[in-house]
């Protein structure tokens, strides 16, 4: 479909990170007269976006360590919910790592279960979670360190991901594990609204950005990509949405939409301020 799309002359807009992708793209020839934007959503996308903000609000010769935690009390489609199960089910992979000094560290960082963080309403498990995306925001701004991690609010949820913590047991596909994740996500928002949090923390400075929920902020996400390509703001190629230029211009107009229901930038670690209950 992309490269349909590209052949007749349209640019791409895509909430997925294809260079994740084991093989390369199958248009990469295409891209040097079109755009292609791609891992345009929430994580891919806006979680490797405002650590950005936070490097060029800072004025730091060199940013140091970084802490990012996206998360909160959404739904989890059964597609996601594979997604996720999956890669929690990979031995030695990014759950649990740590980039540290140039590199991956596999196992150098465990759950937090029954934890309270700043910003997240009630207890959350936050699953360390080293995606690509992280490893790039690392690369991109010279970091010596990000933690980066998933963040789930949810009794139900937390019961899910607690039966899983040592991966899958043998008889259990992915498939099984994920539909018990998405159902419940939906029993633990029986009564409740969604919403759907990201925090940065970058050498003693912190950004939250509140959001009504992550579908909502993967399509917000999607449009403002599909615009800046519309008002020709970006050059041919392909682009990864975390990496656009200006990210402290874009975020403002993210904020701006119905989707976001706060951007706050902090002077100060989260840590020493007021634990709120929910600012939603």
């Amino acid at each position: 479909m992309a490269s349909a799309a590209l052949a007749s002359g349209a640019d791409l807009v895509d909430v997925n990170d294809t260079a994740e992708l084991p093989e390369p793209v199958p248009y990469a020839r295409l891209l040097r007269w079109r755009t292609a934007v791609i891992g345009a959503g929430l994580m891919p996308g806006l979680a490797g976006l405002l650590p950005g903000v936070l490097v060029a609000d800072g004025g730091l010769d060199r940013p140091r360590t970084l802490t990012v935690r996206v998360g909160g009390l959404p739904h989890f489609p059964p597609a996601a919910a594979r997604d996720f199960m999956d890669r929690l089910a990979r031995p030695g992979g990014e759950v649990t790592a740590v980039w540290r000094g140039g590199r991956r560290v596999a196992g150098a960082l465990g759950v937090e279960r029954g934890v309270r963080l700043p910003y997240f309403p009630g207890a959350v498990t936050a699953i360390p979670y080293l995606t690509e995306e992280a490893v790039g925001v690392a690369r991109r701004y010279g970091l010596d360190e990000v933690r980066w991690y998933t963040v789930f609010g949810g009794e139900h949820t937390r019961a899910v991901l607690d039966r899983y913590r040592a991966g899958l047991p043998p008889g259990r596909s992915v498939d099984e594990a994920a539909t018990e994740l998405s159902r419940a996500t939906l029993t633990d928002l029986a009564g409740r609204a969604p919403h759907q949090l990201v925090t940065c923390e970058l050498d003693g400075r912190a950004l939250v950005l509140t959001g009504t929920d992550s579908s909502a902020l993967t399509g917000t996400a999607a449009a403002h990509a599909a615009l800046a390509v519309l008002k020709g703001e970006l050059p041919p190629g392909q682009l990864h949405f975390a990496a656009l230029p200006d990210s402290a211009r874009l975020a403002r107009r993210l904020a701006e939409s119905p989707a976001v229901t706060g951007l706050r930038l902090l002077d100060g670690p989260l840590a020493e301020l007021p634990l709120e209950e929910g600012i939603l």
